[in-house]
């Protein structure tokens, strides 16, 4: 025994070490569950040896069982593993000198490298990550197509547009569900993809839905080629198409809409304008009645009122006076059926021929017509202060004025009459006011008076065509504006009228 060794009980230190061990190896078998127990138990434990050397001991227990399985005895072995762990821990002590021996740049170039792959491989990953969200979320249909037509990758928006779930679109090829008046031209793109000829091509088409109805889609189709640097080949081949796809069936129904409208339009724009040249013949052929009426018709009436002056003179002695007053209303209904003539002259033309502008003062416009008339001294016309000046069409404006006045004053029941004439701005019009003290005129007659022919007195009366307030409210409207009339009778009419301050010629 070496005299490092303590005895104690009859037993040396490492002896009682090792019944230590088999002591705790027994009580951790009897404490283990029936089905557990016989197991193989192998476990590293230290000894301290002679000089106080701690010996390392790889230690084994394996159980040897009956034929019930029950333990009927162990076999313990213990191995000395000291000079192996001291080995190991010689081998990774040298592995660490020779390391950080070596020169710092190696080392930093070594680290460098490793961070650099690392964060190539994590932008690789960030990449993918945000393509597939791209892919995904994209507004417009977006496939990945093999060269054969077979349906490779798509998004969600594109089996919308097609109506197709993802398994079903991808189970078919592209030309599956390409409208067959389309096929030959989408073969031809293809060719020159293939061949390097276009880089990409986008065009209108038709596809087939789920529902076999038509989508019309823009189609935007590139071709991707990858080089197989794997094996050393560097040309770039033919790798897969990508197709984008935006449905524009309602921009090509709202399109073909326009379509039939303008071809509408155009149809409705002949129309119009063989309506338009019959309406210039019909002009053509209305200015030859005026020509006609105021040459064929009037020169006749004057030759008949001339000739019964003449024998009204030659006769006088020998005419009785019945006679005489006989003469006197055919002269005048001469002078009606010229006024007549001449009313529906003026009626045809308005409208009809182009008007020029003048820089209008309306005051002075009105005084002009009164001093063209032999009004009886004791009528008196008033004209309201602040009359506007404006351009407009001068004689349209002072042909309004003169037949509204002249109707007031011719059918005025007294000699002493009285007209106002006033005006208001109403933004885009003037609003202009001939208001008269005469009989006015009963209510059941007020929406005849601007009917032509319409006269409330009779013509033996009072000589007039009724054409007067006719062409009043002809040429108003004409003009874009609008005419009314209020009266009570034994008062007084009012007649007013807006014109239109600034013409659109």
């Amino acid at each position: 025994m070496h005299k490092s060794d303590k005895v104690k009980d009859g037993m040396t230190e490492n002896e009682r070490r090792l019944r230590a061990i088999f002591n705790q190896t027994f009580d951790f078998i009897s404490l283990m569950k029936p089905e557990a127990s016989g197991q193989f138990v192998r476990y590293e434990v230290d000894i301290v040896g002679t000089g106080d050397r701690v010996a390392q001991l790889d230690f084994s227990i394996k159980p040897i069982k009956d034929e019930i399985g029950q333990v009927i005895s162990l076999i313990l072995e213990g191995r000395d593993i000291t000079d192996q762990k001291i080995m190991a821990v010689d081998a990774h002590r040298l592995f660490n000198e020779q390391v950080f021996s070596l020169p710092r740049q190696f080392l930093k170039m070594g680290f460098d490298h490793m961070t650099q792959r690392h964060q190539t491989e994590q932008a690789l990953h960030e990449s993918e990550a945000r393509f597939c969200a791209t892919f995904e979320q994209a507004a417009v249909g977006i496939a990945h197509i093999a060269l054969d037509g077979r349906w490779l990758r798509v998004n969600q928006k594109l089996c919308e547009i097609l109506g197709y779930t993802h398994e079903e679109l991808l189970k078919l090829t592209l030309q599956d569900i390409i409208n067959a008046d389309d096929l030959a031209t989408d073969a031809v793109k293809i060719r020159q993809l293939l061949a390097g000829e276009i880089q990409t091509y986008s065009t209108e088409k038709r596809y087939i839905r789920q529902d076999k109805s038509s989508a019309w889609i823009n189609l935007t189709m590139s071709l991707l080629r990858e080089a197989d640097w794997l094996h050393g080949n560097h040309e770039a081949k033919p790798n897969y198409f990508i197709a984008v796809m935006q449905d524009i069936s309602q921009r090509k129904q709202a399109e073909f809409i326009l379509q039939q409208r303008a071809e509408e339009l155009t149809r409705l724009n002949t129309i119009l304008a063989h309506t338009t040249n019959l309406l210039q013949k019909r002009n053509q052929e209305l200015d030859q009645f005026v020509y006609v009426a105021s040459h064929d018709l009037k020169a006749p009436l004057r030759a008949i009122a001339s000739l019964s002056e003449w024998l009204e003179e030659d006769l006088k002695e020998q005419l009785p006076p019945d006679n005489q007053h006989q003469m006197r209303l055919l002269r005048g209904r001469v002078r009606r059926m010229e006024g007549l003539i001449n009313g529906l002259l003026e009626y045809s033309r308005v409208g009809r021929s182009q008007t020029e502008l003048f820089l209008v003062n309306v005051e002075a416009l009105l005084r002009e017509i009164i001093d063209s008339w032999e009004l009886p001294s004791t009528f008196v016309i008033d004209i309201a202060p602040e009359m506007p000046t404006f351009i407009t069409k001068k004689f349209p404006l002072q042909q309004v004025f003169a037949n509204l006045m002249e109707n007031a004053v011719k059918h005025h029941s007294r000699a002493d009459g009285h007209l106002k004439i006033s005006v208001q701005n109403q933004g885009k019009y003037y609003k202009f006011i001939v208001a008269d003290d005469g009989p006015g005129i009963s209510p059941e007659y007020q929406d005849k008076v601007f009917v032509i022919f319409q006269t409330l007195e009779a013509r033996d009366r009072q000589e007039n065509t009724g054409i007067g307030l006719a062409i009043v409210k002809k040429i108003v409207e004409t003009e874009g504006g609008t005419i009314t009339l209020e009266s009570q009778p034994g008062i007084g009419s009012t007649f007013s009228f807006t014109w239109l301050k600034q013409l659109n010629e």
